[in-house]
């Protein structure tokens, strides 16, 4: 179950809620982002809202591309956009850590019953032996950092995108943005469960966006990611003055792109842990005016409802001044050291990879929290991010290091062929797989996610419901763990009846 929709009060949740989409992928297509009129709706004064996105891991595909061209904010009284203009985003790029995508300021006050998000592309790109591509999509230049083995070839898959790329994401109740205040949106999609293979029709897959959305008074759960240009440099604070993060909207659509708007207060506290352009640890005055930089660590409201940025790592020259692999520890860690396979598309192809931890690395897992190297164990699969010392055997000098839970999870999918039974709280579906067709009892559990994706035509919508309100004949996909007597579901969502 997904525990963190459940209510967090010590965060500061506003009001935590889940939804799900449905996109059909038959080819190519495009949805247009047109602009879009902001009508205040009947309430004084005026807040910020910030839009974060990340993603739940896929190890199906290397890449799924998401062009978004807007976000607005639907009211009974208007909408307002947060976002407007292309900006492509790489899904799996985001699996360990969130992006601020952008900061609506001068949104009216009141309630909002939905977000819409305006997608005109999506792009899967996944590595596939050389005898099996083309049937799905076109055979392409692999992506820097994905070397596959011989025989095998990089391929992209292009979706066409039903309701005309726009996607609603209707939660249970409003996102509420009050005078004065800000308000964090983060948009939460899990790739694992968003995609699945068709079996009839001409696109042979479907992409379902799962996308959970919570509402932050506080600060996100999740750690974020920025990167952009030094502005100031303050020792004494410590702090830095990060430009060039994010877009910034007003009303009317109107992109804010003054000096001083797309910057964040980034802080550097006793724990932050600074990096220099070589890899190796650095202190804040060793970065300069101009210096491009990255940093991960997690908004708050500052004073006056300011946006603020508590760092935990720093690296001088960004993302680009190292390298990221990721593979499974072979060998824990002993003194600072421990050996991994990297993955065989990747950057690098010593087998194993010492990686050795730096004074200072940061470790942590899926959720953001601290992992101490004694817990890095055979078995566990980790992103590594670090500089290549030229050493023979190769090593690498980590500076971060993510921790990735084995996805446990597997998928049913099927027709609904007994209603659900509250006093047993069960259903069966009739589960279809590539070698046989069978009844399948489905057990859900109070505080499972049931969704239904309908697609209305001229946009897509998602509304969670109860699992009563299932139909006999809808088409379901079903996520959880197998056990008896009933497959034991954490996810449900149903396309509705034919699918």
């Amino acid at each position: 179950m997904l525990t963190r929709l459940h209510s967090l009060h010590a965060l500061g949740i506003a009001r935590p809620f889940a939804l799900a989409l449905v996109l059909a992928l038959a080819g190519c297509g495009s949805g247009g982002g047109g602009g879009s009129s902001m009508t205040a709706v009947s309430n004084s004064g005026t807040g910020s809202v910030a839009v974060v996105v990340t993603d739940a891991p896929s190890d199906d595909f290397v890449q799924i591309w998401l062009t978004v061209t807007q976000i607005e904010l639907i009211g009974a009284s208007g909408h307002f956009t947060l976002f407007e203009g292309s900006r492509s985003i790489d899904l799996l790029a985001m699996r360990d850590d969130a992006r601020l995508l952008s900061l609506g300021h001068d949104v009216p006050a009141g309630d909002w019953s939905k977000i819409r998000l305006h997608v005109e592309n999506v792009e899967l790109i996944r590595v596939v032996a050389a005898s099996d591509a083309g049937f799905d999509g076109t055979v392409i230049d692999c992506p820097d950092g994905v070397t596959p083995e011989p025989g095998f070839v990089c391929e992209s898959i292009t979706p066409k995108l039903p309701g005309n790329g726009k996607i609603d994401l209707n939660p249970r109740g409003p996102l509420s943005v009050r005078s004065g205040q800000l308000v964090f949106v983060q948009l939460d999609v899990d790739a694992e469960k968003s995609i699945h293979i068709a079996e009839t029709g001409n696109g042979r897959f479907v992409f379902r966006p799962v996308v959970f959305v919570d509402l932050f008074a506080v600060r996100p759960d999740r750690l974020v990611r920025i990167e952009g240009t030094i502005d100031q440099i303050d020792l004494a604070a410590p702090k830095l003055i990060v430009c060039g993060t994010h877009r910034v909207f007003r009303a009317n659509a109107r992109e804010d792109a003054s000096a001083r708007s797309e910057c964040v207060d980034v802080r550097v506290g006793a724990d932050t842990s600074i990096f220099a352009s070589d890899g190796q640890p650095a202190a804040l005055a060793d970065l300069a005016l101009g210096d491009r930089v990255a940093a991960l660590g997690r908004f708050r409201v500052g004073a006056e409802d300011a946006l603020v940025f508590d760092a935990e790592w720093i690296q001088q020259g960004g993302f680009a001044a190292g390298t990221t692999v990721t593979g499974e520890v072979t060998a824990g860690v002993v003194g600072d050291e421990f050996a991994i396979t990297p993955d065989p598309d990747g950057p690098v192809l010593a087998d194993p990879l010492t990686v050795r931890l730096l004074d200072g690395a940061k470790l942590f897992g899926r959720s953001g929290n601290p992992v101490a190297p004694a817990d890095l164990v055979p078995g566990e699969r980790v992103r590594v991010f670090g500089v290549l010392a030229g050493t023979d055997p190769e090593r690498l000098d980590a500076s971060l290091v993510f921790v990735r839970e084995p996805a446990a999870e597997t998928r049913l999918h099927g027709t609904v062929t007994h209603a659900f039974d509250a006093a047993s709280g069960t259903l069966v579906i009739q589960s279809v797989t590539p070698t046989s067709v069978a009844p399948a009892c489905v057990a859900l559990a109070a505080g499972d996610d049931v969704f239904r994706i309908t697609d209305q035509g001229d946009q897509l919508a998602s509304e969670r419901i109860a699992p009563s309100q299932l139909q006999v004949g809808e088409q379901v996909d079903v996520f959880g763990h197998a056990a008896s007597p009933c497959f034991d579901a954490d996810t449900l969502i149903s396309l509705g009846a034919g699918g």
